[in-house]
Order: structure tokens, then sequence, then C-alpha cells
């Protein structure tokens, strides 16, 4: 008889797949959250492929919350999200779709009116008099 396989549900997909596949997430007795390559870490587990699009799912879902059972910080995803692929995720403050990328543009990239003062593109020359 064959030797039967352990098997495991990726949190971010849900598609079962062979654990030795998967990477661990663990979340220690000190709560920490972090990865486990080497399956040995004491703690309560749960696996992810090795994709950075299930890490984004799983965020998205509530899923490492939910099967770990305590809030995970936006730091903890971070961290999580760089151990795995070595990039940050698009929301991330350094990206290029922070909310401070518009305000860090020059004078020079923005539209001016009248008196050399930025205007909004769809106000420059619409004066009525």
């Amino acid at each position: 008889m064959a030797k039967k396989i352990p098997m495991r549900t990726c949190i971010g997909c849900g598609i079962c797949k062979e654990k030795k596949t998967l990477i661990r997430l663990v979340h220690t007795k000190d709560g920490q959250i972090m990865v486990d390559r080497t399956g040995r870490v004491g703690g309560r587990g749960a696996y992810l492929c090795d994709d950075p699009a299930c890490l984004e799912k799983a965020v998205k879902r509530g899923a490492i919350a939910r099967a770990f059972g305590v809030p995970v910080s936006r730091e903890t995803i971070l961290a999580l999200q760089e151990e795995l692929s070595g990039t940050a995720l698009p929301e991330s403050k350094t990206g290029p779709e922070s909310p401070g990328a518009k305000a860090s543009r020059s004078v020079s990239d923005q539209k001016t009116g009248a008196g050399g003062h930025p205007v909004s593109a769809g106000k420059a020359g619409n004066h009525a008099g």
C-alpha cells in the first residue's frame, strides 16, 4: 500500500495541495506571526501557496486573522509579504499608489492658471469674462 501524502489547504486560494509544496505561516506562543519554511516552529499553523497573489487574497479575505483567531497588523502583513516575495503590497506607504504620491509631484508637473497657481484639468481656460 502506498504511503499517504499529507494535504493542506491554501488560506489564500482555497486549493488543497501537497503539504510540502505550501509555505507554513505560524502564530507562535509569544504572539508573532511568521513564515516557517522548516515546518518545525511551535505554534498554530496555516498554509499558503508560494505565490504573492495567494497572500494578497488571504489578506483581502481576512483569512490570516481567521486562521489564527487574532487581528493581524499591517506591519505583520508587510513583513510576511516581504519575506515571501521581497516586494511590498501595492497599498504600501512606499508604493507609487500611496496617497502622498500626488503631493510629491513638482509644480512644473501640474497645470497652472492665471498667476501661476495650480488648477485642476477641468478649470483651465473656462473663465466667463
